[in-house]
């Protein structure tokens, strides 16, 4: 490449770089007043090539730390809808509560957290305590990942989305999904004082919990998402979807829970939830 021919104040040769067809550098009183201005820019960044690039880094560094705030908000935190951050939408089946729901604790028993519900980095984790018909505590889950497991008598699948946990028999025993707007629950919960509470879908419109009483057997079933065993089937739940137009069909219907967490322990009767039905 031509070195520049104009001459600095002090009589020597520019060390600059013409620009190329012509004689002389970007510097306008070097004679490049007539070359066209991106000729004169190129000129420059070609002469001047770490300057350049510091001042492209500079330039760059604020959009990126923008960017990067923008994707985290869009991947993290807890699912957002239209009800403050101490409140959840929470659904059984079709029909829809509203809980407060501090730091993500759906469900207690006295002062054990029996169900942890919180969304990371758009992944669904699940803490949770599984007690049998006695009320002895066989299982625990810790952000989906088993604590505990007596025997193993109990295996879970789950993804991103979805975790369920069902019994050796083939029972599912908890059924948390995420669809977004709303947290899918199912489940069958025994308490510490022998009595059961089991939440599940009941038809397209409603959801039931149901309270036995101890010896008392369930009047549901609730039906699996996931396929099973889990260490050939990790992350494989198909019917989410199917499951997901029930959930969806209660759109805009929710019914206000009093109290912290979901009704859990210590009642007798069934609750029909469904239709905006008042309780």
């Amino acid at each position: 490449m031509a070195r520049c021919r104009a001459k600095t104040r002090e009589g020597d040769q520019c060390r600059n770089n013409a620009i190329p067809g012509t004689k002389y550098c970007y510097i306008a009183s070097h004679g490049a007043i007539g070359a066209p201005f991106y000729k004169r820019c190129l000129n420059f960044a070609r002469n001047h090539l770490v300057l350049t690039i510091i001042g492209l880094i500079v330039g760059l560094v604020p959009f990126f730390w923008h960017y990067r705030d923008v994707g985290l908000a869009a991947t993290s935190g807890l699912i957002s809808h239209p009800h403050p951050a101490s409140q959840q939408v929470i659904s059984i089946g079709a029909a829809r509560t509203v809980i407060d729901a501090p730091d993500g604790v759906i469900f207690r028993d006295g002062s054990d957290r029996v169900l942890s519900v919180r969304m990371i980095a758009n992944k669904l984790y699940v803490s949770a305590l599984i007690r049998d018909e006695k009320g002895d505590l066989v299982a625990e889950l810790r952000d989906n990942e088993w604590s505990l497991n007596k025997n193993e008598y109990y295996d879970r699948n789950y993804n991103d989305q979805a975790i369920e946990v069902r019994d050796n028999s083939g029972d599912i025993v908890l059924q948390v999904v995420d669809f977004g707007d709303t947290i899918h629950l199912s489940g069958v919960f025994h308490c510490k004082g022998d009595f059961t509470t089991i939440l599940a879908p009941v038809d397209e419109h409603s959801g039931a919990i149901d309270f036995l009483l101890p010896g008392e057997q369930p009047h549901y079933r609730i039906q699996p998402i996931c396929e099973y065993p889990s260490n050939t089937h990790l992350g494989q739940c198909p019917e989410i979807e199917s499951l997901g137009k029930i959930v969806q069909n209660g759109r805009g219907c929710e019914v206000r829970l009093g109290g912290s967490t979901l009704p859990l322990c210590g009642k007798h009767g069934r609750i029909m939830i469904g239709d905006c039905t008042k309780f």
